[in-house]
């Protein structure tokens, strides 16, 4: 028997797990990196000036780490409304995420294919005529 996590399953604590682990390393860096660079650094307002400055890598790569998985997702989203605007209505979204934006991708998939059904309707019935 399989005993790995499918990859939808995986997904749902996969983003809550990513934002946990760089809040904790911006906290860390925080708290720990002063009493490490204070031996270092002989004035008092270098040390400030050097913890603030670690303290801004530490948080915008944190913020790329966390925002990333939602960037791609939008862009591809963007993409696929792009395409319906276009008439394609055979794009599809991967769903393979347990939060909002699954949700969102799992409705803009319904809304596809029921326009690609409307349409295939459209298109049978004035065949018949």
């Amino acid at each position: 028997m399989n005993t790995r996590p499918s990859r939808a399953r995986v997904a749902g604590w996969y983003f809550p797990l990513r934002v946990a682990v760089a809040v904790t390393a911006g906290l860390v860096v925080a708290l720990v990196g002063p009493s490490y660079l204070a031996p270092l650094v002989r004035e008092p307002h270098t040390l400030v000036v050097l913890s603030t400055v670690l303290s801004m890598i530490v948080v915008a790569t944190t913020a790329w780490v966390v925002l990333r998985p939602v960037s791609v997702f939008l862009r591809a989203l963007d993409s696929a409304l792009l395409g319906l605007r276009e008439r394609d209505y055979g794009l599809r979204l991967v769903v393979d995420r347990q939060d909002e934006l699954g949700g969102l991708a799992a409705r803009f998939n319904a809304v596809g294919d029921a326009l690609r059904t409307e349409r295939s309707d459209l298109y049978q019935k004035e065949i018949l005529l």
